[in-house]
This record gives C-alpha cells, sequence and structure tokens, in this order.
C-alpha cells in the first residue's frame, strides 16, 4: 500500500499536462524573399515573393501553368501587371492583384510588430489585425515566418526558402 501512495505522485508528475509559455517576439520586419504556397478566396497557386520594404512587393506567379510568369509589383497604392513583356496598371479588383495586396496588407500590418507568440504544433503562433480583418502569423524557433493568414480575407500563405535580404540589394533594385 505505501509503494502505492508513494507512485501516485510520481505517475502524476510525469503525466500532467503542460503548455509550453508564451514568448514576447516580433515578426519580421525586414526586406525578404521566399516561395508561397497562396490560397486565396479557394483559388490556390505558388509565387515566388520579394519584399523590400512595408508596402513594396513583388510577386512572380510560378503555377499553375496558365499564370506562370504574370509579375506583380505593388508600390504604396500603385499595381503593376507585367506578363511576356506587356505591363499595365492593374484594377484594383481584378482577383489576382487582390491577392497580392491581401498579402501585403496581412504582413505589413503584424511586421515589427510585439506579441504573444504562443508554442504549438507548428511553431510559434500569433494574432494580429490588419485593415482587412484577424491575422495569424506563424514563426519557426530561429523566428523565421513559416506562413500567415487571415480568414476574413479568404487568405493563406505558406512560406519556404525564406531569405533575409540585404538592405543595399533591395535600394539597388528600385533605383533601376
Amino acid at each position: 500500500m505505501k509503494k502505492l501512495l508513494l507512485a501516485v505522485p510520481v505517475i502524476l508528475a510525469f503525466s500532467s499536462c503542460s503548455s509550453a509559455p508564451a514568448q514576447t517576439a516580433a515578426v519580421p520586419d525586414i526586406p525578404f524573399s521566399a516561395n508561397a504556397g497562396i490560397t486565396y478566396n479557394g483559388a490556390e497557386f505558388t509565387a515566388e515573393v520579394w519584399r523590400s520594404a512595408p508596402g513594396k512587393w513583388e510577386l512572380t506567379v510560378t503555377e499553375p501553368y496558365t499564370l506562370e510568369g504574370l509579375k506583380m509589383e505593388l508600390c504604396g497604392d500603385e499595381t503593376r501587371l507585367s506578363l511576356l513583356g506587356i505591363e499595365a496598371a492593374a484594377d484594383v479588383g481584378n482577383d489576382a492583384v487582390s491577392a497580392a495586396k491581401a498579402i501585403a496588407s496581412a504582413y505589413d500590418a503584424v511586421a515589427g510588430q510585439q506579441g504573444t507568440f504562443t508554442a504549438d504544433a507548428n511553431g510559434y503562433t500569433m494574432t494580429g489585425t490588419c485593415p482587412l480583418g484577424s491575422v495569424t502569423v506563424v514563426l519557426a524557433d530561429d523566428g523565421t515566418p513559416l506562413a500567415f493568414s487571415c480568414d476574413t480575407a479568404g487568405l493563406s500563405v505558406e512560406l519556404s526558402g525564406f531569405e533575409k535580404l540585404p538592405e543595399t540589394d533591395i535600394e539597388a533594385e528600385i533605383v533601376e
């Protein structure tokens, strides 16, 4: 009986559930490039994404094949589309442009913000807000963004191959 009484606290100590402590960190507000798997209002596509500064993004669609090479450049309120050498200012109502604007709006709204991240199976998750609604950001252990989403805008983005870009390279590209 004494052995059983001693075993109960040991079993309880080893079987207790505990959640990982929340950590305070900031979503990286840096120039970067990455590959992105994007879902926007049910449409799925992949793109190479470059963020040179808040409000300055470039997305080049890599899949599906029918849109491969479509390039969207966002600079503040101005959006330009180009494909096969044809370039034009974009209509903000266009779905592809709306997706690019949603991506920029969602990430830029939380970039640099301090927040409380909670550990889960995906990494560290934080929720913030943007003009489109609630934004959820997932960071890896090293602070690299893995994914972000805005459910109210129908947006989900998974990042891979994240690479921080040097500021000098970005400035040179903007001047060109």
